[in-house]
């Protein structure tokens, strides 16, 4: 498969893993923090009006795919996170794309931000990655200790975001993994499996735990989980390095046998109050 097809599933994979993550939260946690999804355009916007991250969650993903971005497609993302009580938008689209979309962006106040990278691998046997810590899935009972240690690893331990987190160790689509110190959660990783395809998500490691191979053997064991569910391809995103901020989850990926795909730069909007 080209890099065009492989890019399409990698962002279409995002787009549902992001509509599912907001429609597993608890109503409240919904009502709370103004979340809401909505299809548009063959994507997917995602709304946080009340984002404590101040403006990570506001983002859309997929677009471009099955409609082509234009003015009008434009309009409606704009009047819709509008409507919905959104700040921002975060507009996350695949550089290969078609179209002249950047310039239909541009035109409506978007503007260039920072950069994620999109990498892709396929399933077969992962490098092993040494570390004194035992790597296991996480059993659905431990669903709260897995988002405490998500959020404290991302230095966010929001009650609300914990609350948020913890059922995905139950969820269907989702396989969870953790690192363990002894018996105490250090770090952790999911695999999420849409429509026969991978994506590695949500790792994070406990600042006294990193340096010692967690995040590198969460990922073994989660390419391993996604092959023995028949997927032959995994995906992962992370934030683009710079010579002044290198990006050590990059760093890993590559290790892994990870392939960068293309860097996918945001274009995002501030919204009038």
């Amino acid at each position: 498969m080209d890099d065009r097809g492989l890019s399409r599933i990698a962002e279409e994979l995002e787009a549902a893993y992001m509509a599912d993550v907001f429609n597993v939260a608890p109503p409240e946690v919904r009502d709370q923090l103004g979340m809401s999804v909505h299809h548009i355009g063959g994507g997917v916007a995602a709304v946080m009006a009340n984002d404590p991250t101040g403006s990570f969650w506001s983002r859309t993903l997929g677009l471009g795919w099955s409609e082509p971005i234009t003015d009008q497609l434009v309009e409606r993302l704009v009047s819709t996170y509008r409507e919905h009580g959104g700040k921002s938008i975060c507009n996350q689209i695949s550089p290969l794309v078609d179209g002249e979309w950047r310039t239909v962006l541009a035109q409506h106040g978007f503007g260039e931000g920072a950069a994620w990278v999109k990498v892709v691998r396929d399933t077969s046997e992962p490098p092993d990655i040494a570390t004194d810590l035992s790597v296991r899935e996480v059993a659905a009972a431990e669903g709260q200790e897995y988002a405490r240690v998500y959020w404290e690893g991302f230095g966010f331990p929001n009650p609300l975001f914990i609350e948020w987190t913890r059922s995905q160790t139950t969820l269907k689509k989702w396989r969870c993994f953790a690192a363990f110190d002894d018996e105490q959660m250090v770090a952790i990783g999911a695999l999420y499996v849409h429509d026969g395809v991978g994506a590695l998500i949500g790792a994070a490691t406990l600042p006294a735990a990193r340096n010692r191979g967690a995040q590198g053997a969460l990922m073994g064991v989660r390419i391993r989980a996604a092959r023995e569910q028949g997927c032959d391809w995994v995906f992962s995103e992370t934030g683009a390095e710079t010579p002044d901020n290198p990006n050590s989850s990059l760093h890993n990926m590559h290790r892994m046998g990870f392939r960068d795909l293309y860097e996918r730069v945001n274009w995002n909007l501030k919204l009038d109050a």
